[in-house]
């Protein structure tokens, strides 16, 4: 993607006029090409830096459709990088001068390269690609352009077939019990629905048994035992 930037940056240069020579080699490295025997100024542009901007990553990811609706693809969101440039111009010191002039109000009159000059890879993502001046890090005459790269990552197509069924592995619903009732339950089965009726248990029996003799025993004593005299009779 950084050789479509060039190729932007290239041609919107090169409509600066007086026209000048575009290299991307470093100022000197080409002192014998033609160009520099005609002695035309030489805008150097050297990629120094590549930055991503982080505070413009996120993490959505969209769905990739066929036609016919099925999801084929994920695709991540675009990302950003900052391309700087060192901005150096050759040849006679006067027309050097000059086209730098003429490069830092080019970037002052614009702040993104004219879409008619952005390779078709590059305007297919729909983005704006901004361009300015930032402060350069050296010492000689120089400008630092810094271009703003979008980049598209590469859509994921490790996707499953579609789904023709879809298995829940639910459990069928309890039977309801009758009240009274119990079924007996088989190992690891959780007893479901109403609290069945207590039975008669052993201690109960005994209970009971020892309530109706002692209640016996009372009726038996209450019967031998004789009545008293009414005062009175």
């Amino acid at each position: 993607m950084i050789e479509h930037a060039d190729a932007a940056l290239e041609a919107w240069l090169s409509t600066l006029d007086p026209p000048i020579d575009i290299t991307f080699e470093r100022a000197g490295d080409e002192a014998g090409s033609s160009s520099r025997a005609a002695r035309r100024p030489v805008l150097s542009l050297v990629l120094t830096s590549v930055r991503e901007q982080l505070n413009k990553r996120d993490t959505e990811i969209a769905d990739l459709r066929s036609d016919d609706g099925r999801v084929i693809g994920r695709q991540a969101s675009t990302r950003f990088f900052e391309l700087d440039y060192l901005c150096t111009v050759g040849g006679p010191a006067r027309d050097s001068h000059r086209a730098l002039g003429d490069l830092l109000q080019l970037l002052v009159d614009h702040d993104i390269i004219p879409v008619e000059h952005v390779p078709h890879e590059l305007a297919a993502l729909g983005y704006p690609i901004d361009a300015m001046v930032v402060s350069p890090r050296t010492s000689i005459a120089a400008l630092t352009l810094r271009v703003v790269l979008p980049v598209q990552p590469t859509p994921s197509r490790d996707i499953g077939p579609p789904a023709t069924s879809l298995h829940l592995d639910m459990s069928p619903p309890p039977v309801p019990k009758q009240w009274g009732t119990q079924k007996a339950l088989t190992t690891g089965e959780t007893p479901v629905g109403p609290v069945p009726e207590k039975k008669w248990t052993t201690v109960r029996r005994r209970e009971l048994i020892n309530r109706q003799q002692h209640a016996a025993v009372v009726a038996e004593e209450a019967t031998a035992k004789p009545k008293q005299p009414r005062k009175g009779g």
